[in-house]
């Protein structure tokens, strides 16, 4: 079974209610599985898994520690005594302190927020209700880091074609260059002068997540009507903010580089990476004649999701031993519906690698707006056939 699945979602928790002498008693039922290694959660060999990286895994640490209770269903009390290297040397594993009443001494719980597996209780620990944290979504600055470096080495050797503001794909009022396109038209423009960039030292006017807007001038009747502004609209009502001034003419050189842009057009940057589902892209003209008597244009994204095509299943290598065969990655699927950067995330570490070579066989329907393909993050599942 393979699954894909894109979840940009913060996992909630609510504060567990007091428990009660018949709570107690109740929880002595075990609530989730217990770990059938003694090893699991107590040593750093064999940490709690529970994902999401740096920016959702402190959520999901105390979400899993929430969860568990002492033998007899005691609430567990718990505080973070640090970081350490696991036993790889590259993972950092949290380090936490657990009690409960009855307990003779502490015990340290170790935890892995980088990578995941289907949690259990550590031996001395069961659950008061089960772990609800799931499998978890894509981390954001993985994945902005595997983005750029896709970015840099596809568009040193090939032009992206730019989004239509128009959602049937026409480009009547213009065009959008996402980050993705934006910092593969800088890795073309280096690589023509002879430079190439290292995606581990690049400025922040690359870094930064930015979309620009290109609005063409309207022609009816003989006449031009120009656009004087630009707004991206937000799903909730909200403006996306602008980055800088709006650029026209002989500015546009500076802002887009090498775009032959029809006299009048008008462009604006964007504090976002890409246009949204939910989108509506605002333009408005010196005057409405073109536009029925109405001078804004309202231009809402039309936006299609990815769509896996070919998914052959690899076989277990020699050698593997037989149980758990699932390996989760965390890709970029791009523009041509391949799946690029793979980092591994959860499953059997020695078939990390075979199912990294595995998902370059895959085919997918990138994501679209407005007909035209996006680059996105995805979390994908690889499924061996044993």
């Amino acid at each position: 079974m393979i699954i894909l699945i894109v979840a940009l979602v913060l996992l909630q928790q609510s504060p567990s209610a007091p428990e009660t002498p018949s709570t107690l008693n109740r929880s002595v039922v075990p609530q989730c599985a217990a770990a059938t290694s003694d090893a699991y959660g107590h040593d750093k060999t064999t940490p709690v898994q529970v994902g999401g990286g740096a920016m959702y895994g402190p959520a999901r640490e105390r979400s899993y520690l929430d969860t568990l209770r002492g033998p007899e269903g005691q609430p567990v009390r718990y505080r973070r005594t640090g970081s350490l290297p696991a036993a790889d040397g590259v993972t950092i594993l949290d380090a936490y302190e657990t009690t409960y009443d009855g307990l003779e001494k502490p015990i340290t719980l170790y935890i892995d927020e980088y990578h995941f597996s289907d949690p259990v209780a550590p031996r001395g620990f069961t659950c008061g209700q089960p772990f609800a944290i799931g499998v978890p979504p894509v981390d954001p600055l993985a994945a902005a880091a595997a983005m750029l470096a896709t970015a840099i080495e596809q568009g040193g050797s090939r032009d992206f074609s730019p989004i239509a503001l128009d959602s049937d794909g026409a480009t009547t009022h213009g065009v959008a260059f996402d980050h993705f396109r934006m910092v593969a038209r800088a890795s073309r423009a280096a690589v023509r002068s002879g430079v190439t960039l290292n995606p581990q030292s690049l400025p922040a006017s690359i870094t930064q997540p930015r979309t620009v807007v290109l609005a063409y001038p309207l022609s009816c009747g003989g006449r031009t009507v120009a656009p004087v502004g630009i707004d991206i609209v937000g799903v909730d009502g909200g403006a996306v903010r602008k980055d800088g001034d709006y650029a026209r003419d002989a500015a546009l050189g500076t802002l887009l580089p090498g775009v032959q842009a029809p006299v009048s057009s008008l462009a604006a940057r964007f504090v976002v990476s890409t246009l949204r589902p939910g989108d509506t892209v605002h333009v408005t003209y010196g005057e409405g004649s073109c536009t029925g008597g109405e001078p804004r244009v309202l231009l809402p994204v039309r936006f299609s999701e990815a769509r896996i095509t070919e998914t052959p299943m690899p076989s277990l290598p020699p050698g593997a031993g037989p149980g758990e065969s699932r390996v989760r990655l965390q890709v970029i699927v791009d523009l041509d519906g391949l799946f690029q950067q793979p980092v591994f995330v959860g499953g059997p570490l020695p078939l990390s690698r075979p199912a990294m070579d595995s998902i370059r066989q895959w085919r997918s329907v990138a994501p679209h707006i407005n007909g035209a393909p996006i680059a996105r993050a995805a979390m994908v599942q690889v499924t061996f056939k044993e």
